[in-house]
């Protein structure tokens, strides 16, 4: 005997209906158009707010510490403005929101924030993520300018630069992350950061 479809959802209800609150995504029906990349101008904010000439030391300053200045300065300005409404995409607002339902965090949040970093710092560089999991995320970075924009002045252990604002991150969201360089540059010909959760 075939069913009515018509019929089946008066006895049984509309089964796509049946969310419970606050827990399932339902599809907007404006069918609005949403901005999931992120926006060029957040780029030309951050090169108006980190010139070429704030990236030089301070009097007395040691290396580390000017990388993990410049690295908290650089990514709570960023963070600020990827969230702020002018700047915020829509990818920002879904990871959040699967985040809240969810209750993963780990590495989707962290991961947004690493990758806002290197597109607005280095939108030219190649890079790529080379691992994503729950409890482990590696950014592998090839012939990165900021290395060689360190390198020309001395700097040589540019990786607490990412590290530092690596930190930052985490802090902001809550998470205890496990953070070191797993290759670098020479002789690998690429920088690889690893990032692992702790365990709770």
């Amino acid at each position: 005997m075939r069913l009515d479809y018509d019929v089946l959802c008066k006895v049984k209800g509309n089964p796509s209906a049946e969310t419970a609150t606050g827990r399932r995504l339902q599809l907007d029906p404006e069918l609005k158009e949403y901005p999931y990349d992120m926006p060029k101008e957040l780029i030309t904010a951050v090169m108006k707010q980190f010139p070429p000439e704030r990236w030089t030391k301070l009097d007395a300053e040691s290396d580390e510490q000017f990388l993990q200045r410049l690295a908290n300065e650089f990514m709570e300005f960023l963070m600020d403005k990827a969230d702020s409404d002018e700047y915020r995409d829509r990818t920002g607002e879904m990871i959040n929101l699967v985040a809240q339902q969810t209750g993963i965090s780990f590495p989707h949040r962290f991961e947004r924030y690493l990758e806002l970093g290197v597109l607005s710092l280095r939108p030219r560089d190649p890079w790529k993520i080379a691992q994503a999991t729950t409890k482990v995320l590696k950014l592998r970075s090839f012939n990165c300018s900021l290395a060689k924009l360190f390198s020309e002045r001395g700097i040589t252990q540019c990786e607490k630069f990412c590290l530092a604002g690596a930190g930052v991150i985490a802090e902001r969201i809550g998470e205890t992350l496990i953070m070191e360089q797993t290759a670098q540059a020479e002789p690998d010909e690429y920088c690889e950061l690893t990032f692992r959760r702790e365990a709770k």
